[in-house]
């Protein structure tokens, strides 16, 4: 069992601990859904914790698409602190609004991006045109989530 660093979109300036289950393998900028007070709200991992007292530390539910490379958590966590912002609030300011939302929707899972982007409606109003080698890449990888 680990524990990571969680930042949550609500204005406290602090990340939150939360411990990890067994196989669930979570970096640093990944979007993890946690339970919070009485709510379960979407936050993004920061970073790893060392050492931690695990009386009332809760656990991550789920782990969802990735968003932010560690470059870019760094980047942001400078914009907070220089900005004197809540750590989530700066990540709710810096993330596509899609991706504040649960990726539950009647019972299954969706795919934000493939639902928005690749497959869906906009495609052609973004110009977004795969190439053969590009095609089969991307199915290989759909397949693999």
């Amino acid at each position: 069992m680990s524990f990571v660093q969680i930042a949550i979109p609500v204005p406290v300036r602090k990340s939150f601990t939360y411990k990890t289950s067994e196989g669930m393998n979570l970096n640093i900028g990944d979007r993890v859904v946690v339970p919070f007070g009485r709510r379960t709200l979407i936050g993004f991992v920061v970073g790893k914790a060392v050492k931690c007292d695990e009386i009332r530390i809760k656990e991550v539910l789920e782990k969802l698409e990735p968003v932010f490379s560690e470059q870019m958590v760094e980047l942001i966590k400078w914009m907070a602190d220089y900005y004197f912002v809540p750590i989530g609030e700066m990540f709710k300011t810096a993330s596509p609004s899609l991706f504040l939302k649960n990726s539950k929707k009647n019972g299954r899972k969706s795919k934000i991006f493939e639902e928005t982007i690749i497959d869906g409606p906009f495609r052609s109003q973004l110009g977004i045109v795969l190439t053969d080698e590009q095609g089969k890449i991307y199915k290989t990888l759909k397949k693999g989530l």
